[in-house]
């Protein structure tokens, strides 16, 4: 303190107050230091981020360079990569096992997969990070018909432990696929196992020699069921409004918000498409003798059932074995055991000889292009194309039933002159106005342009938009399991401005016309609210007119006879005539071929075309893909492809399209 006063020149009558002075004096050199410490720690930290900054974009930049030389590597040596799949790891030549394996782990896709070099490769390098495969029914089909005639295969086997539940009609052909290889090759086993049997794999498995169940396992359904959670109390809580505006007395999707349980119509309709649905079901089951009345029966009566089940100790695997609903109980370790016996050891002690249903197609392919012979018949082509889930503005996968997608495959149809035919696969519950509208008039002028017949084929659930859509077609067809209609308009929000002023939000400005007002914080003026009434009864008029245009017999029937939002089974749906009529895809490909064919000089080929789904990141990918391994884990591999493919979805605005009339059955999955 005093060498410190010692330092300050200050007038000797002012030393009463240099207490004070030298006080201040090192409460400012202070602060100065601590000032200068975090001045200097926000520049170190400056530092580090600036850094991090250039050496992120420096490394984007050496990506980008790399990914232009492997760009040029991939696109020299795709076919030879394509063929490194019938390659072992230790380079020699893969061949084909006595057993065909179909491990149906996660999703049976409806749509293949894009035909690009880059989905090519990603198959084979999925292998190296053990990764599931793209499970699709059309290549499912494609294995068991080019085995159909191996002689090598000797047993097929699908396990089901892990594969998740599909829509009836898909499970349906993958059932009928199996059951056309039996029929050509009865002396080969097909076998199926599952940990526990849901209602899809169970249908699949009908079709099997042997229905095989882990002893701890047993069936995952019971029947069909649909609910919903209600919000109208919940909503008056908070003080929020339910704006709703349709058109038709539909209510199920607006029934969440405006009441607190499902109206006894909705009920009636629901519990009667479900219980056509469950008695399809059931029916379906036909491959084996009364299997399907057996369920029925052991389902029916909750009491019944449980008495039973004490019977067998709780196993309900011992009570379905019982029921001859399934053949054996056993693990899939004994399992494989018993295979290695019949076929040989596989890659483990635990594993049999096994080739994947997806390797087995690659062998085949490569087999096929190397003995094939040039044919002279005129080639004429079935064009497949898909519109698959929720009709969306905006497209975030190749998958994505939306106007870009459609676009681009119908683009591809135009420049391929072999497509005789369109076939537009649909499994949807509806979506989005504009996309709707936007993929009609893509398909109506599609067909004035090409001059070729558009077919509808309904798979499970085409209501709502995905009807709107149909109504470009030539002729309509719906599988029997599938749920239509659903003709009616709505548009829904919530409005806050009760909340916002309880709680001292308030909201004011000035406008040219009252239509102008954004109401966030205050109550929507009535003449907004008209404007949408009318704007969604305008396009309630045009969906009907739409329906009554595409099919003439429904011109002088009065609409609300097939309208007003209700859905339908495929049967209703018939006799309303807002189908053709009733007729599976598989059928629908079959009488296509017939008609190409009949004159016996043309070959008809079955395409289909799936948007390729390649955005701007498709270079980094492939990047990814081709040199990053082996530099960096499997697992942060799988990481980075992974965000490239979040990081590419793609925005086409902020527009909140109005929302067409859609029923609970945004999935019809078994």
């Amino acid at each position: 303190m005093s060498e410190e006063n010692n330092n300050q020149s200050f007038p000797a009558d002012n030393s009463e107050k240099s207490p004070v002075i030298i006080i201040e004096g090192k409460t400012s050199g202070s602060s100065h230091k601590i000032c200068k410490s975090i001045g200097k720690v926000l520049l170190t930290i400056g530092s580090v981020i600036t850094f991090a900054r250039n050496l992120v974009f420096n490394l984007i930049f050496l990506l980008l360079i790399l990914a232009i030389f492997s760009g040029i590597y991939f696109a020299n040596n795709a076919k030879d990569m394509v063929e490194n799949t019938a390659v072992n790891a230790d380079g020699s030549a893969k061949t084909v096992s006595p057993i065909l394996y179909f491990d149906l782990s996660g999703t049976i896709h409806e749509m293949p997969q894009p035909d690009n070099e880059y989905t090519k490769f990603t198959k084979q390098f999925a292998d190296v990070l053990n990764t599931p495969e793209y499970n699709d029914v059309v290549s499912i089909e494609d294995a068991l018909n080019t085995a159909s005639d191996d002689k090598r295969i000797k047993s097929v086997y699908f396990n089901f432990s892990k594969t998740g539940r599909m829509p009836m009609p898909v499970a349906s052909r993958v059932k009928k696929a199996i059951l056309d290889y039996k029929k050509k090759n009865p002396g080969v086993m097909v076998s199926a196992y599952s940990d526990s049997y849901n209602a899809s794999s169970y249908l699949i498995a009908g079709a099997c020699d042997k229905i095989i169940l882990d002893p701890l396992g047993g069936f995952t359904f019971r029947g069909f069921s649909a609910s919903s959670l209600y919000f109208k109390d919940l909503l008056n809580r908070f003080n929020l409004s339910p704006l709703v505006f349709r058109a038709g007395e539909f209510k199920s999707a607006v029934e969440p918000f405006t009441s607190n349980r499902m109206s006894e119509p909705v009920k009636e309709e629901y519990r009667k498409a479900f219980n056509i649905l469950w008695l399809t079901y059931l029916k379906s089951l036909n491959s084996r003798p009364n299997t399907g009345s057996v369920i029925g029966n052991l389902y029916a009566v909750p009491d019944n059932y449980i008495k039973t089940l004490v019977n067998y100790q709780g196993s309900e695997a011992e009570l379905l074995k019982k029921l001859n609903l399934v053949d054996e109980l056993m693990s899939q370790e004994d399992f494989n055991a018993s295979l290695i016996k019949l076929y040989g050891q596989g890659k483990s002690i635990f594993e049999p000889k096994i080739t994947g249903y997806q390797d087995y197609l690659t062998l085949a392919s490569l087999a096929k292009n190397k003995n094939s012979k040039k044919d002279d018949k005129k080639v004429s082509s079935v064009a497949v194309i898909y519109g698959i889930g929720d009709i969306v503005d905006k497209t975030e996968t190749p998958t994505t039933f939306s106007p870009d997608n459609i676009k681009e495959v119908l683009n591809d149809i135009r420049k391929d002159k072999s497509v005789n035919s369109v076939l537009l696969y649909i499994n949807s519950g509806g979506g989005s106005v504009t996309a709707s509208e936007k993929i009609r008039n893509m398909l109506v002028n599609f067909k004035k342009e090409t001059g070729k017949t558009l077919t509808v084929s309904m798979n499970g659930l085409a209501a709502s938009g995905a009807y709107w859509i149909s109504t470009a077609a030539d002729y309509v067809y719906a599988s029997p399991e599938t749920i239509t209609g659903s003709i009616g308009v709505f548009s829904l929000g919530i409005s806050a401005d009760k909340l916002l002023n309880e709680y001292g939000v308030y909201e004011d400005g000035v406008e040219t016309s009252e239509l102008a007002k954004t109401s966030i914080a205050r109550e929507m003026p009535q003449s907004q609210k008209i404007e949408y009434q009318l704007s969604v009864e305008s396009i309630y008029k045009r969906f009907i007119t739409l329906v009554r245009n595409a099919h003439p017999e429904l011109q002088k029937v009065d609409y609300r006879e097939f309208a007003e939002g209700r859905i339908f089974t495929v049967y209703d749906a018939k006799n309303l005539h807002l189908i053709n009529d009733i007729d599976t895809f598989d059928n629908l490909i079959a009488n296509a071929k017939k008609q190409i064919e009949k004159d016996g000089d043309t070959l008809c080929k079955v395409k289909h075309f799936v948007p390729d789904g390649i955005d701007s990141q498709f270079i980094l990918k492939r990047m990814l893909s081709t040199h990053i391994q082996g530099f960096v884990s499997d697992k942060t591999l799988k990481m980075l492809l992974s965000w490239f493919d979040t990081a590419s979805v793609k925005d086409n605005g902020t527009h909140t399209p109005k929302i067409m009339a859609t029923s609970a059955f945004t999935s019809i999955d078994l």
